[in-house]
Protein backbone atom coordinates (compact mmCIF):
# COMPACT_ATOMS: atom_id res chain seq x y z
CA UNK A 1 0.00 0.00 0.00
CA UNK A 2 1.64 3.66 -1.06
CA UNK A 3 1.70 6.13 1.55
CA UNK A 4 -1.09 8.27 -0.17
CA UNK A 5 -3.22 5.63 0.53
CA UNK A 6 -2.47 4.98 3.77
CA UNK A 7 -2.33 8.93 4.74
CA UNK A 8 -5.96 8.56 3.61
CA UNK A 9 -6.64 6.15 6.23
CA UNK A 10 -4.86 8.21 8.84
CA UNK A 11 -7.18 11.17 7.51
CA UNK A 12 -10.11 8.77 8.17
CA UNK A 13 -9.19 8.37 11.27
CA UNK A 14 -9.00 11.88 12.19
CA UNK A 15 -12.24 12.64 10.40
CA UNK A 16 -13.87 9.80 12.80
CA UNK A 17 -11.63 11.73 15.67
CA UNK A 18 -13.42 15.14 14.28
CA UNK A 19 -16.61 13.77 14.43
CA UNK A 20 -16.93 12.46 18.36
CA UNK A 21 -15.64 16.06 19.25
CA UNK A 22 -17.99 17.47 17.58
CA UNK A 23 -20.66 15.09 19.37
CA UNK A 24 -19.19 15.61 22.45
CA UNK A 25 -20.89 18.52 22.82
CA UNK A 26 -24.25 16.47 22.85
CA UNK A 27 -23.94 14.91 26.22
CA UNK A 28 -24.60 15.83 29.65
CA UNK A 29 -22.09 18.56 30.96
CA UNK A 30 -19.90 15.38 33.09
CA UNK A 31 -20.20 13.14 30.02
CA UNK A 32 -18.87 15.60 27.65
CA UNK A 33 -15.89 16.98 29.77
CA UNK A 34 -14.58 13.43 30.21
CA UNK A 35 -14.98 12.53 26.09
CA UNK A 36 -13.63 16.24 25.36
CA UNK A 37 -10.56 16.07 27.31
CA UNK A 38 -9.59 11.69 26.30
CA UNK A 39 -10.49 13.47 22.52
CA UNK A 40 -8.09 16.65 23.25
CA UNK A 41 -5.77 13.88 24.79
CA UNK A 42 -5.39 11.42 21.70
CA UNK A 43 -5.83 14.12 18.90
CA UNK A 44 -3.70 17.11 19.82
CA UNK A 45 -0.32 15.18 19.63
CA UNK A 46 -1.65 13.09 16.84
CA UNK A 47 -2.07 16.08 14.43
CA UNK A 48 1.35 17.10 15.28
CA UNK A 49 2.84 13.78 14.51
CA UNK A 50 0.70 14.18 11.00
CA UNK A 51 2.59 17.55 10.18
CA UNK A 52 6.06 15.63 10.96
CA UNK A 53 4.63 12.92 8.59
CA UNK A 54 3.75 15.47 5.82
CA UNK A 55 7.25 17.47 6.52
CA UNK A 56 8.54 14.44 5.50
CA UNK A 57 7.03 14.09 2.65
CA UNK A 58 6.39 17.60 0.96
CA UNK A 59 9.51 19.07 2.67
CA UNK A 60 12.21 17.51 0.89
CA UNK A 61 13.64 20.19 -1.59
CA UNK A 62 12.83 17.95 -4.76
CA UNK A 63 9.64 17.17 -3.70
CA UNK A 64 8.74 20.35 -3.23
CA UNK A 65 10.16 21.39 -6.99
CA UNK A 66 7.61 18.60 -8.17
CA UNK A 67 4.25 19.71 -6.74
CA UNK A 68 5.06 23.85 -6.70
CA UNK A 69 4.92 25.97 -3.77
CA UNK A 70 1.09 27.42 -3.54
CA UNK A 71 -0.51 24.41 -2.74
CA UNK A 72 2.47 24.44 -0.07
CA UNK A 73 2.25 27.35 0.93
CA UNK A 74 -1.65 26.91 1.63
CA UNK A 75 -1.01 24.03 3.62
CA UNK A 76 1.96 25.45 5.66
CA UNK A 77 -0.33 28.69 6.80
CA UNK A 78 -2.70 26.27 7.56
CA UNK A 79 -0.09 24.51 9.46
CA UNK A 80 0.53 27.60 11.23
CA UNK A 81 -3.71 28.15 12.00
CA UNK A 82 -4.10 24.95 13.23
CA UNK A 83 -0.84 25.08 15.59
CA UNK A 84 -2.39 28.10 16.92
CA UNK A 85 -5.51 26.21 17.98
CA UNK A 86 -4.02 23.26 19.23
CA UNK A 87 -2.17 25.12 21.60
CA UNK A 88 -5.13 26.90 22.45
CA UNK A 89 -6.50 23.81 23.39
CA UNK A 90 -3.85 22.51 25.43
CA UNK A 91 -4.31 25.83 27.38
CA UNK A 92 -7.82 24.58 27.64
CA UNK A 93 -7.03 20.55 28.85
CA UNK A 94 -4.48 22.02 31.17
CA UNK A 95 -6.87 23.87 33.23
CA UNK A 96 -10.01 21.90 31.86
CA UNK A 97 -12.28 22.63 34.77
CA UNK A 98 -11.03 26.56 35.15
CA UNK A 99 -13.32 26.82 31.81
CA UNK A 100 -17.48 27.16 30.96
CA UNK A 101 -17.47 24.19 29.28
CA UNK A 102 -20.16 25.72 27.16
CA UNK A 103 -17.97 28.60 25.68
CA UNK A 104 -15.54 26.36 24.31
CA UNK A 105 -18.07 24.82 21.65
CA UNK A 106 -17.47 27.60 19.58
CA UNK A 107 -13.91 27.49 19.52
CA UNK A 108 -13.66 23.66 19.34
CA UNK A 109 -16.37 23.42 16.56
CA UNK A 110 -14.10 26.17 14.46
CA UNK A 111 -11.26 23.97 15.19
CA UNK A 112 -12.78 20.78 14.20
CA UNK A 113 -14.07 22.64 10.47
CA UNK A 114 -10.81 24.09 10.07
CA UNK A 115 -8.71 20.70 10.29
CA UNK A 116 -12.08 19.06 7.41
CA UNK A 117 -10.71 22.31 5.62
CA UNK A 118 -6.54 21.06 5.99
CA UNK A 119 -7.68 17.57 4.62
CA UNK A 120 -9.57 18.50 1.94
CA UNK A 121 -6.75 21.12 0.21
CA UNK A 122 -4.41 18.31 1.22
CA UNK A 123 -6.43 15.84 -0.67
CA UNK A 124 -7.42 18.03 -3.24
CA UNK A 125 -4.93 20.29 -4.01
CA UNK A 126 -1.26 18.88 -2.59
CA UNK A 127 -1.63 14.72 -2.87
CA UNK A 128 -2.70 14.72 -6.62
CA UNK A 129 0.57 16.93 -7.42
CA UNK A 130 3.09 13.80 -6.41
CA UNK A 131 0.83 10.86 -6.53
CA UNK A 132 1.37 10.64 -10.23
CA UNK A 133 3.35 8.13 -12.60
CA UNK A 134 6.69 9.84 -12.63
CA UNK A 135 6.68 11.80 -9.40
CA UNK A 136 5.86 8.92 -7.27
CA UNK A 137 7.84 9.00 -3.69
CA UNK A 138 11.18 7.03 -3.91
CA UNK A 139 10.49 3.58 -2.71
CA UNK A 140 12.36 4.29 0.64
CA UNK A 141 11.07 7.62 1.09
CA UNK A 142 7.30 5.84 0.78
CA UNK A 143 8.45 2.95 2.87
CA UNK A 144 9.32 5.37 5.55
CA UNK A 145 6.26 7.44 5.27
CA UNK A 146 4.29 4.63 5.30
CA UNK A 147 6.00 2.78 8.47
CA UNK A 148 5.40 6.78 10.55
CA UNK A 149 1.71 6.11 9.56
CA UNK A 150 1.09 3.08 10.82
CA UNK A 151 3.12 3.85 14.08
CA UNK A 152 0.66 7.03 15.06
CA UNK A 153 -2.08 4.45 14.40
CA UNK A 154 -0.87 2.56 16.60
CA UNK A 155 0.31 5.36 18.98
CA UNK A 156 -3.56 6.67 18.72
CA UNK A 157 -4.99 3.19 19.53
CA UNK A 158 -2.95 3.31 22.58
CA UNK A 159 -3.28 6.67 23.78
CA UNK A 160 -6.77 6.34 23.46
CA UNK A 161 -6.76 3.19 26.15
CA UNK A 162 -4.23 5.14 28.34
CA UNK A 163 -6.50 8.77 28.43
CA UNK A 164 -9.85 6.10 28.88
CA UNK A 165 -8.36 5.15 31.75
CA UNK A 166 -6.99 8.14 32.95
CA UNK A 167 -10.40 10.30 32.64
CA UNK A 168 -12.05 7.72 33.90
CA UNK A 169 -10.33 7.84 36.85
CA UNK A 170 -11.60 11.22 37.74
CA UNK A 171 -7.42 12.32 37.50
Amino acid sequence: MGAFKILNEEHLLFQQLIARLEHCFHYEEEEARAEFLRLCLVLLPALKRHEEIEDLIFRVPARRRHGGAAPLDLIEEQHRRLAALREELAVVVAAEHEHDFKRLKPLVLGFCEDLRAHFHSEESLLWPRYDQPGRRLEPALDARARLQVRRLKRDIQRTWLASSDYVGQGR
